[in-house]
């Protein structure tokens, strides 16, 4: 270069933007878009999900099975609203791709029409302080399926190898320690693990499991 002569470099700042709330078609979301988000919305915390009715939730799933909890967006507060037949394979790794998450609502979720009217959110390193869920499907009964009429809280603690039962007696939880089922008027005592496996495979009992929840200041359940 010539003696004298002006060098001018140009440096290119990467557009960010003050997106802090995003609603979304799960089919939207793919890897290059989600990319972009990591990338260019520093402040996006609140993510809210909508799937279709039948819709494939394949895609969402892989896309955001392509990211490491390094690489996951910095989500506060999640709302899924879904009509799906099996939703735990939605539900089950939520702490793997959100693991900021510190509000949980699934309460827009149909989870009456899980397999076996069985629901499983894996709450494992998640510090929530609110999990919203909606019951109220699980009581409605159709021409094929009978409507619940129990709801039974499965508390796991892999720690200490703990399992609390609660179940729903006058609209109000309460802790069952003596392991009991009702069979008819009688009152009878079985096994912890014959309880669990009976409630598990009923069609009348809803059985929701929270395992290794670290902290939890408000959940609701609407019925």
């Amino acid at each position: 270069m010539a003696s004298g002569s002006n060098v001018w470099v140009a440096y290119i700042r990467r557009p960010t933007s003050q997106l802090e709330t995003l609603k979304i078609d799960h089919d939207f979301l793919s890897q290059d878009l989600y990319s972009y988000l990591k990338c260019h919305c520093p402040y996006l915390s609140r993510l809210a999900f909508y799937i279709e009715p039948y819709g494939n939730v394949d895609p969402l799933v892989n896309t955001l099975a392509a990211f490491d909890q390094d690489g996951a967006l910095p989500i506060t507060s999640l709302s899924i609203t879904a009509n799906l037949m099996v939703a735990n394979r939605l539900t089950s790794s939520l702490n793997k791709w959100f693991p900021r998450v510190r509000q949980l609502d699934l309460s827009c979720f149909d989870i009456g029409r899980a397999t076996n009217n069985n629901f499983c959110v894996d709450l494992n390193q998640m510090n929530l302080s609110y999990l919203s869920l909606d019951l109220g499907r699980f009581f409605e009964s159709n021409n094929n399926t009978p409507s619940a009429s129990v709801v039974a809280l499965q508390v796991v603690t892999p720690q200490n190898s703990t399992t609390l039962w609660y179940q729903i007696e006058d609209e109000k939880w309460k802790t069952d320690k003596r392991n009991v089922l009702k069979n008819g008027i009688h009152l009878i005592n079985v096994p912890a693990a014959v309880k669990q496996e009976n409630q598990m495979l009923s069609d009348t009992t809803i059985v929701i499991t929270v395992k290794e929840l670290l902290e939890l200041v408000g959940f609701l359940a609407y019925h």
